[in-house]
């Protein structure tokens, strides 16, 4: 969103009345975050009682994503406000600011994330695009939580945030409530890693969201057809992509729900491929929470890339 139009909006909202004190009390165990896959994490460590709100709904893209009122009424009346960082939703912070919120109030899950374990978006090689150890991650995918062992990475963060939130008698509830969800993410990480340990065949992706996932599962990302959303590959790629597809007797093409899947369909088609759907963000019933979107996508992979 462009800040010209962000100050707009907030001077708008503040002749409103909006951010006026008694709108709404922070403390109150409400959590906002920014995309899907954090919202059941953010929940089960903020406590039964806590509110957790997703920003960016199905259907929409976080690379494009402009304010409404609502959303800024969300995040001024939040106690911690959860973004992926590495470039997916950079405007969170400004947006927080703009709300009244602190640097504090906002958690960066990325930062959790070492940098030797990043990885770029166009994919294909054996070391699944590594970013190598650059510190300032830069150009980094930003698709971690695909790998539910960063997550645990990502859900460790949030948490110290929400102790720190927290009155002195909540934070050992947090603790509790991490470890069960470390648990629970490893159960998950090893439930995947069986459903998907026989699998043989390659895929190339639609998009470059898949490279934490097949690295931590050992899958064949043959290549990426977008480095970045809505970004055509030209004829070019497409030409090497299926030849690449054919040599490597790769199996499918992954498109997503967010995406257009047109130029998959076309690479399917001159590379004997089929088509299969899987989906980095979820927030749809039947994959609506993290655990139900991993499963989905495990169930997925397993049948694109059956032999």
């Amino acid at each position: 969103m462009k800040w010209s139009d962000l100050t707009t909006l907030i001077v708008a909202l503040i002749l409103g009345g909006v951010f006026c004190p008694g709108f709404a009390q922070a403390g109150q165990g409400a959590v906002v975050v920014t995309v899907s896959p954090f919202a059941q994490i953010a929940s089960r460590l903020a406590g039964p009682g806590a509110q957790t709100h997703v920003i960016i709904k199905p259907g929409q893209s976080p690379h494009s994503y402009e304010a409404t009122p609502g959303v800024l009424k969300r995040i001024a009346s939040a106690d911690l406000v959860v973004m992926a960082g590495l470039g997916l939703d950079n405007w969170t912070l400004k947006m927080a600011l703009a709300a009244g919120k602190s640097p504090e109030d906002v958690v960066d899950c990325s930062e959790a994330i070492d940098a030797e374990r990043l990885l770029g978006f166009d994919l294909g090689d054996h070391d699944h695009g590594s970013m190598h150890g650059d510190h300032d991650h830069g150009g980094a995918n930003p698709h971690y939580w695909l790998d539910p062992t960063m997550m645990v990475l990502a859900a460790r963060r949030i948490a110290a945030r929400l102790a720190e939130k927290y009155p002195p008698e909540e934070k050992a509830a947090v603790a509790r409530r991490l470890e069960d969800l470390e648990r629970d993410l490893m159960a998950l990480d090893e439930e995947i890693g069986r459903k998907l340990s026989g699998v043989k065949g390659g895929f190339v992706a639609l998009h470059g969201a898949w490279g934490y996932f097949a690295r931590r599962y050992g899958l064949d990302q043959v290549g990426v057809i977008e480095a970045s959303p809505g970004k055509a590959a030209s004829a070019r790629k497409m030409a090497d992509l299926a030849n690449r597809m054919k040599k490597q007797g790769a199996t499918a093409v992954i498109t997503e729900p967010q995406l257009n899947p047109r130029l998959a369909q076309v690479l399917a088609a001159e590379s004997g491929a089929r088509v299969v759907m899987a989906d980095p963000i979820g927030g749809v019933p039947g994959r609506d929470g993290y655990f139900e979107m991993m499963r989905f996508n495990a169930e997925a992979f397993a049948k694109a890339l059956a032999k």
